[in-house]
């Protein structure tokens, strides 16, 4: 895998996830969705990043923090959140 931004830097995921960070931290978004497998028309978006290690929920670093991946694909994909964020396929973590 190539770093999306700057294509000098190439590895593993978890490599240039770890670069991207390091090198283009404005970039946050773009980190984001190399964990993501978006599978095809109306499948469900599968996380391959980390997962929390008691609730098995899919989880994202930034700035130091660490949020829950639906939240994050929820808010860069409609906004802010008014609530609840809920599994549309309620697949298990």
């Amino acid at each position: 895998m190539e770093c999306p931004t700057c294509d000098d830097y190439s590895g593993s995921r978890d490599s240039v996830a770890r670069h991207h960070a390091r090198v283009h931290p404005d970039e946050m978004e773009d980190r984001f969705w190399m964990y993501v497998d978006r599978g095809g028309g109306g499948e469900c978006w599968e996380w391959e990043g980390q997962r929390h290690y008691l609730q098995g929920h899919g989880r994202f670093k930034f700035d130091e923090d660490y949020y829950y991946a639906h939240r994050v694909a929820y808010r860069l994909e409609y906004g802010e959140i008014a609530g609840q964020v809920n599994h549309s396929c309620e697949n298990p973590p």
